[in-house]
C-alpha cells in the first residue's frame, strides 16, 4: 500500500492507497494484545516510508485538492497517534521532516479547515519528537549510568584471578 501511494498511476489511486492505509494505522488499545504483535511490527517497519510518502504527497500538487488533501491529512493524523503509542527513532525521524510539508501547507493553502487541520497536526508532530528526544536521551543517559555501575570484564578477570591464587595456596 505504501508502495502504490507512492507510485499508484492516477491521484484517485494514491488516495484510496492512503485512505486504506489510514484504517490500518487506526489501532485500537485492545489491539495491543500478543495476538496483534506481528501486525505492530510490521506497521512500525513500513511507518517510516508511510511518513515518506506523505511528504511526497503534501508536495504533490494533484493530492493537494479539496477532495484529495483531506484523506492525506487523516492519514498523517493517523499514524503520528500511532507514532506516539508505538513510535522509535527512526519512525519520528521521518515525521518530522513530514512536518515541514505540513508547514508549507497551512502557508499556501486557502482553505481554513485544511490550515486548521495542518495546524493541529503540525503541534501533534512537534509534541510526539520532543517526547520521543527525552525518551531517546533518557535512555542513553541510563545506558551511560548502568556502563559506569558495573566493572569493565578486564577488572572482574583481575578479580577473578586474585581469588583463584588466594584459594590455590
Amino acid at each position: 500500500m505504501v508502495k502504490g501511494s507512492k507510485e499508484a498511476r492516477s491521484t484517485y489511486l494514491k488516495s484510496e492507497c492512503f485512505r486504506i492505509l489510514s484504517a490500518l494505522y487506526l489501532v485500537q488499545p485492545s489491539d495491543d494484545s500478543s495476538d496483534g504483535e506481528v501486525d505492530m511490527t510490521a506497521l512500525k517497519a513500513s511507518a517510516a516510508a508511510f511518513a515518506s510518502s506523505l511528504t511526497g504527497a503534501l508536495n504533490d500538487e494533484e493530492l493537494l485538492k479539496s477532495k484529495r488533501v483531506r484523506d492525506i491529512l487523516k492519514s498523517a493524523e493517523r499514524l503520528v497517534k500511532f507514532a506516539t503509542s508505538h513510535g522509535d527513532e527512526n519512525m519520528w525521524a521521518a515525521i518530522d521532516e513530514l512536518r515541514v510539508a505540513v508547514h508549507s501547507l497551512v502557508e499556501s493553502s486557502a482553505s481554513s479547515s485544511v490550515q486548521s487541520a495542518c495546524k493541529k497536526l503540525e503541534s501533534e508532530i512537534d509534541v510526539g519528537v520532543k517526547l520521543q528526544k527525552e525518551k531517546t536521551d533518557a535512555e542513553k543517559e541510563a545506558a551511560a549510568a548502568k556502563e559506569l555501575k558495573t566493572p569493565s570484564s578486564s577488572s572482574k578477570k583481575a578479580k577473578k584471578s586474585k581469588k583463584a591464587k588466594k584459594t590455590k595456596k
